[in-house]
């Protein structure tokens, strides 16, 4: 029993790092006219470490306390990030980011610069404004978790996925839309083994990211941008 609490609360740390404190901000009307006809570009930020969490993990942390969940935390994320770079698996928010780009322009008569920039290396406003201040505004998409959880058998796995998203006025030095995306794998849906998710080059595993990314295409659309 421990251990499964244990487990529990390793997971919620694990996906909840990162995430206070983002609030819901959409795009007002006022700012949504004063879109049309700037530039916008994408920054371009780097994917955070995939966990890759199993039962014999999450037991080795409960029985070893503390110093146990850190060996399993390092575990997870070097088995994680294995995975991402053998397999080829992308980040979700590129993905997220092409399709929320394509709609603001159309809608908003933006006009999309693309920037040579280094990686974004801080959330810092000042730090996005100024690697892209050849554009009026930045869609800064990032994830902010991606990781595998345990099903509710043992030996069955969910994937979960987070993304966050701001809109930012380069010239303004502020974020004038923004809002985050918490797309959990609901009650219905099914368990996979581990090798219906990373065989096949993680087929399993990409189709389930793909379908939490376009949530949350779809979930920005129509609370952050208001974009049909």
């Amino acid at each position: 029993m421990k251990a499964k609490i244990f487990t529990i609360l390793i997971i919620a740390s694990l996906f909840f790092v990162g995430c206070a404190g983002t609030k819901n901000l959409p795009i007002t009307d006022s700012c949504a006219n004063e879109l049309k006809h700037h530039t916008v570009a994408c920054a371009d930020n780097e994917a955070p470490d995939f966990k890759a969490h199993s039962a014999g993990k999450s037991m080795a942390g409960g029985a070893f306390g503390l110093i146990g969940a850190a060996i399993a935390h390092s575990s997870m994320v070097s088995e994680g990030n294995k995975i991402i770079s053998e397999n080829g698996v992308e980040d979700p928010a590129g993905y997220i980011a092409e399709q929320l780009m394509s709609g603001l322009v159309a809608q908003y008569q933006l006009n999309q610069v693309h920037a040579n920039s280094a990686p974004v290396q801080s959330d810092d406003i000042e730090h996005i404004s100024s690697l892209y201040k050849n554009a009026d505004y930045v869609l800064d998409v990032k994830t902010v978790n991606w990781l595998t959880v345990p099903g509710r058998v043992v030996n069955r796995y969910r994937v979960v996925y987070g993304s966050q998203l701001r809109l930012i006025d380069t010239n303004e030095r502020k974020v004038v839309a923004e809002g985050f995306c918490s797309e959990t794998s609901k009650s219905s849906d099914p368990d996979f083994s581990y090798d219906e998710l990373m065989g096949n080059n993680a087929e399993g595993l990409k189709n389930q990211l793909k379908e939490k990314a376009e949530y949350c295409v779809d979930h920005f659309k129509k609370n952050v941008f208001m974009v049909q």
